[in-house]
């Protein structure tokens, strides 16, 4: 259901022309955010102040028009400040002769504006994922663009409005556009926000990997109250679990980008990142048949686009060990 056939309930249900069907669907609505259930209150607090004034008050016409006066004189000289039209709705109506047309016209106007407000402040969410060996390029609307790796997905609004924040999971190249608002993305664990620049972020499980191949770039967890750290071309940095991030170094471009060129590199890579890797790429399941054979590290690189067993060849030349495919998934055992 459309955001303005939500609204349009919220309206039946202020007015109490609900039907009981409907109620159920607009309960459902509520139950789904916190911020589903603002929106209501706040329409709903803004017409229990209209209506309680129209019930309680005498109107006085010169009465009203004088506080409108000293209201334009007062405004005139005080600071601009932001507020949303539905807290100062109340405060700005005049006190009608004639209660029940106004109170209809007055419903109108709510909803006249309260529609223009959202179509603003709320931009329909695209969702884009991968497949097993995909790769996909996403133009954002302020020109930013985005390579998903295989594996992956990415969530962002068809429109920014006055943020841009998009949610990943697994990894990305980005290319963001300068601008004056700041860019954010945000992971399972961490939050990177930028300018304009260009970086790749990858999260496996409980880890989120940021690499800067251009400007500069802050990394945090994702409900850290501390600045984070900031990376700078060349630096990469990653969030383990909720702590904090680790402390920048530089690494070699072709390590964290090789994926854009179809090359897998590892360096001093633990055999259980490995094994993560390859699942992603190959859609696959991989055993490691001992705990510890996770722990031996591997540098080497890798054609993404090798089948399967010729990739699983390399790796256990290179570690000595050997692979059993079975239905369903390959286990790496010693010889």
């Amino acid at each position: 259901m459309r955001k303005k056939s939500y609204m349009n309930l919220c309206i039946k249900a202020i007015s109490g022309s609900l039907s009981e069907a409907e109620q159920d669907v607009l309960d459902k609505w509520l139950n789904e955010s916190e911020g589903n259930k603002q929106e209501f209150e706040q329409l709903q607090n803004t017409w229990t102040s209209i209506t309680y004034n129209l019930e309680n008050s005498v109107p006085n016409v010169d009465l009203e028009w004088n506080k409108l006066h000293h209201r334009i004189l007062n405004e005139s000289k005080s600071t601009v400040h932001e507020t949303k039209w539905y807290q100062a709705l109340p405060n700005i109506l005049f006190i009608p002769a004639y209660k029940p047309t106004i109170a209809i016209i007055a419903l109108i106007f709510i909803i006249a504006v309260y529609f223009t407000q959202i179509k603003n402040e709320f931009s329909p969410v695209e969702s884009v994922s991968t497949n097993p060996g995909e790769k996909k390029t996403i133009i954002l609307s302020d020109g930013s663009s985005i390579i998903l790796n295989y594996s992956s997905s990415i969530q962002y609004p068809e429109k920014f409005s006055e943020i841009r924040e998009v949610k990943l999971s697994g990894e990305a190249f980005f290319s963001v556009s300068k601008n004056t608002k700041r860019f954010k993305v945000k992971t399972v664990n961490a939050i990177v926000s930028v300018l304009g620049t260009k970086f790749t972020i990858k999260t496996v499980e409980n880890k989120t990997d940021v690499f800067v191949k251009e400007g500069k770039v802050n990394l945090n967890q994702l409900s850290s109250d501390i600045t984070g750290v900031n990376l700078s071309t060349g630096q990469k940095s990653f969030v383990l679990d909720n702590m904090s991030p680790s402390k920048p170094e530089i690494v070699d471009s072709g390590e964290a980008l090789g994926w854009l060129n179809n090359v897998l590199t590892f360096n001093h890579t633990s055999l259980h990142e490995i094994k993560a890797e390859l699942e992603r790429l190959y859609g696959i399941t991989i055993l490691i048949q001992k705990e510890e054979l996770g722990n031996l590290t591997l540098t080497g690189s890798f054609k993404v686009d090798m089948p399967v067993d010729s990739t699983l060849d390399m790796v256990c030349l290179a570690l000595d060990l050997k692979y059993e495919k079975l239905p369903g998934n390959y286990v790496l055992s010693t010889k």
